[in-house]
């Protein structure tokens, strides 16, 4: 495997500003993003349970459940979604 990608989830004012969360996130992490991929997509914090069936269907049970998702959020944390590696 060579490369990795994820779907990234912060709470914030505005897409700018979720972009420079999740990038100082994943730098904490160690990992460090070749490029960002388009689109950038906005969701309501209370639709994260349809979001998670609809997106991730076999892996929704890795994601948090709503409430530790809001709780998340909340917080000012970075929620990654499953990794994909090729």
């Amino acid at each position: 495997m060579s490369d990795a990608y994820a779907s990234c989830y912060a709470a914030s004012a505005n897409y700018e500003e979720a972009v420079k969360k999740v990038l100082e996130k994943l730098i904490s992490d160690s990992l460090y993003p070749v490029e960002i991929l388009t689109p950038i997509a906005m969701l309501e914090a209370s639709d994260w349970d349809v979001h998670v069936k609809e997106q991730w269907g076999i892996y929704a049970g890795e994601m948090p459940d709503q409430d530790e998702f809001m709780k998340r959020m909340n917080d000012g944390n970075v929620v990654y979604g499953p990794f994909g590696g090729y």
